[in-house]
């Protein structure tokens, strides 16, 4: 399968070492995570935000945050939202590591699966939210907690589509897919960029999450991402975050 890394500039890729693999206690953290967030319902009907933006307030204070820097706000009880803050060094301005916890409906009798059970068959995880965007949710939870385990990063300003953004993106999506091409893509809906960029905060959307290009679920029945591709998107989006914020 040929793989594109979608993003907004084309850039040329450049040789660099191999990523540090993925190790076993981290794959553990990032699932455990995972099949929280697919295993609480969302949707808009019956679902609630609120149940897992506190699930993940919680796993944040447990590991280390302090409560005054993880906050749940929810002007509406079913719509809550998670805000959490790892302190840099204040020398630059924040990365912002953004995704939404809210998910289309999914009826069982829809799917061959219960859809609000992370399953895995054949290589895919199977789950309503798993590619849109539990996925990521669960990857920048787990980034957040693993940035604790080692030192504190340095925040680089977020900043537009200039070689100080696009070429660590360059860099590190060959390190880990030698010969990728990086390719630009504007979405023109789907995305809180509107607000962000009108706040003054320049937005940017890269998840290293393969798929087959005819086989896109999301919003549909049987919705499903690759359990290798999840993977490398966990320990991608965490290089490239690290990256960004050295």
């Amino acid at each position: 399968m040929k793989r594109l890394v979608i993003l907004c500039l084309l850039v040329a890729t450049t040789a660099a070492a191999a990523p540090p693999p993925l190790d076993a206690k981290t794959k553990q953290l990032v699932f455990d995570i995972y099949k929280q967030l697919i295993e609480i319902n969302t949707t808009d009907s019956i679902g609630n935000n609120t149940t897992a933006a506190q699930a993940m307030a919680a796993r944040l204070k447990a590991a280390g945050f302090p409560a005054a820097d993880v906050q749940v706000l929810a002007p509406n009880p079913r719509k809550g939202n998670l805000v959490a803050r790892l302190h840099g060094t204040g020398k630059e301005k924040p990365l912002l590591l953004l995704a939404h916890l809210d998910v289309v409906e999914a009826k069982r009798e829809d799917w061959s699966m219960d859809p609000f059970v992370l399953t895995e068959k054949d290589g895919y995880y199977y789950g309503r939210g798993t590619s849109d965007d539990k996925a990521m949710a669960a990857i920048w939870i787990a980034t957040l907690i693993r940035f604790t385990w080692i030192d504190k990063p340095k925040p680089s300003a977020p900043s537009p589509l200039t070689p100080a953004v696009m070429k660590p993106i360059a860099e590190v999506s060959n390190e880990f897919w030698p010969g990728t091409p990086v390719l630009p893509l504007m979405s023109a809906g789907a995305s809180d960029g509107l607000y962000l960029r009108n706040a003054g905060i320049p937005t940017y959307g890269v998840s290293g999450l393969f798929g087959e290009l005819s086989d896109s679920r999301a919003h549909g029945k049987d919705e499903r991402v690759r359990v290798d591709s999840f993977y490398d998107s966990a320990q991608f989006l965490y290089v490239l975050a690290k990256r960004l914020a050295s």
